[in-house]
């Protein structure tokens, strides 16, 4: 198994938590990711199914063999392939799915969505994502990294940055705070 980890740094660094690339054929029965933020896959791989952990079998979407953003959240999902496993996963930090996809983190909930599915007006546009993803394919991991690095920080470049403090305390509170004082 091929695991590697990129430390994001700067600006980006408020939006995403991790980024890291996956791969190699005994890991195609499966990689299991933690639902603490959701999390951006690139999957440059074989096809993948994705599935509840504690429920192998009930699906949560099948053949997600593009780029897709996890669904549900605080629990762990399964990624299930009969092939070679071959992803970047970049865990982008509790709250900080809209500023990358016109989809509020809720409405992932208990799905794999796919990147056509991100809703219209949506900051990744599926061309670009598809034109990175090709990219990806025909560089080195680390070249793969910058290439992410740089695509991303081109949206958050045009965002409007005003609540994201409010965001960012949200995100932390929410383990720390009662309901009462969110």
């Amino acid at each position: 198994m091929n695991l590697q980890s990129h430390t994001v740094r700067g600006v980006l660094a408020e939006f995403v938590d991790s980024l890291v690339f996956i791969s190699g054929k005994e890991m195609g029965t499966g990689v299991a990711f933690p639902r603490m933020h959701q999390v951006i896959i690139i999957n440059l791989g074989s096809p993948f199914g994705v599935s509840d952990v504690y429920r192998p079998g009930a699906p949560l979407r099948g053949g997600c063999d593009g780029v897709w953003i996890n669904g549900k959240q605080d629990e762990p999902f399964l990624l299930e392939n009969d092939g070679v496993t071959s992803m970047y996963a970049i865990g982008l930090k509790l709250g900080m799915v809209p500023y990358f996809a016109a989809l509020p983190a809720m409405e992932t909930n208990n799905l794999a969505v796919v990147a056509e599915d991100w809703g219209v007006g949506a900051r990744l546009r599926t061309s670009e994502i598809a034109s990175l993803r090709e990219q990806l394919m025909e560089c080195s991991v680390s070249a793969g990294f910058a290439l992410i690095e740089r695509y991303l920080l081109s949206f958050v470049r045009g965002c409007d940055l005003s609540g994201l403090q409010k965001v960012q305390w949200l995100g932390r509170a929410m383990y720390e705070q009662p309901v009462e004082a969110l």
